[in-house]
C-alpha cells in the first residue's frame, strides 16, 4: 500500500509540475492600448505599426454623403486607423502582412455585443474625420484609412481588435 502512495505521489507532484510549467509559458494578455497608440509588428523584410486613432459615431450628414443605408435599427460608427513605417523601405514589405483584412476587425460595445467591420464597396469612401485617407504607406507618411461598423441604436463602440495586433479602448 505504501508503494502505491509514492506512486500517487510521484504522479501528483509530476502533474503539477507539469501544469506550473504550462502556466508559466504562456504570456498574460496583453492590456488594452489607448487610442493613438502605434502597436510594431514586422511586414516582410520591414517593420510598421497600427495606430487606432479615432473611434467616433457617423453624422447623419455622412450617412447621406456616402450613401449608406442602415437598417433603422442601426448605428453606424467609423475607426480612423493609420499604419506607419518603422523600418525598411516600403518596397520591402509584404502587402498582405501591413494591411488588416476585413476579418481581422472586430469591436465591443458598450452593451456587451460584438460586430464585425461592415464592408463598403466603391471607390472614394473616406470616412476619416478629416478626409485624410491615403492610398498607401511612404517612407515619409503613414497610411491613413477607416473601416466601418454597425451596431444597434443605442450601443457604443467601446473597444476596436485588430487581429492579433492588438485591442484599441476608448476607456481612460
Amino acid at each position: 500500500m505504501r508503494t502505491l502512495s509514492r506512486l500517487h505521489v510521484v504522479r501528483v507532484l509530476a502533474l503539477l509540475a507539469a501544469l506550473l510549467l504550462t502556466a508559466s509559458a504562456c504570456s498574460p494578455a496583453e492590456p488594452d492600448l489607448p487610442l493613438g497608440t502605434a502597436k510594431a509588428y514586422p511586414a516582410g523584410a520591414g517593420e510598421v505599426a497600427l495606430s487606432v486613432d479615432d473611434i467616433r459615431a457617423a453624422t447623419d450628414e455622412e450617412v447621406a454623403e456616402y450613401g449608406l443605408r442602415p437598417p433603422s435599427d442601426q448605428s453606424i460608427w467609423f475607426v480612423t486607423y493609420s499604419i506607419s513605417l518603422v523600418s525598411g523601405a516600403p518596397k520591402d514589405l509584404d502587402p498582405s502582412q501591413v494591411y488588416p483584412v476585413t476579418d481581422d476587425w472586430t469591436a465591443e460595445t458598450d452593451r456587451g455585443g460584438t460586430v464585425q467591420q461592415t464592408q463598403v464597396m466603391g471607390a472614394g469612401f473616406d470616412c476619416t474625420a478629416d478626409q485624410s485617407a491615403t492610398q498607401g504607406i511612404s517612407a515619409d507618411a503613414p497610411f491613413v484609412n477607416c473601416v466601418m461598423f454597425q451596431t444597434g441604436p443605442d450601443a457604443a463602440l467601446e473597444s476596436v481588435t485588430v487581429g492579433d495586433h492588438g485591442t484599441w479602448t476608448t476607456k481612460p
